[in-house]
């Protein structure tokens, strides 16, 4: 990735690149992972699940739970998507 960094990252000016400038470099690496993880975010809950809180809360859910008390709830919903195993817990809560 640095190999591809761009002139900013870099010694010298726009015209005149020179060797990366190692601390600037990085630190503007990690900014851009973090803009980029952070763009991502919303969009893997949002088109599945229009209510967020409830997302949230799913994800708190599945969280807090032990590992054997995951697998029964993924067993339940027969799924390996924990989205799916909150859904299952719902259900069987509202009955």
């Amino acid at each position: 990735m640095l190999s591809r960094a761009p002139v900013d990252w870099r010694n010298g000016d726009g015209s005149q690149p020179g060797p990366l400038h190692w601390p600037v470099s990085v630190n503007l690496a990690r900014r851009a992972l973090r803009e980029a993880l952070e763009a991502l975010e919303p969009r893997a809950w949002l088109p599945e699940h229009p209510d967020l809180e409830d997302a949230r809360a799913g994800m708190a859910w599945f969280n807090g739970l032990a590992p054997t008390e995951r697998r029964h709830w993924l067993e339940v919903a027969d799924s390996a998507v924990p989205a799916d195993a909150w859904e299952a817990y719902k259900a069987r809560a509202a009955v």
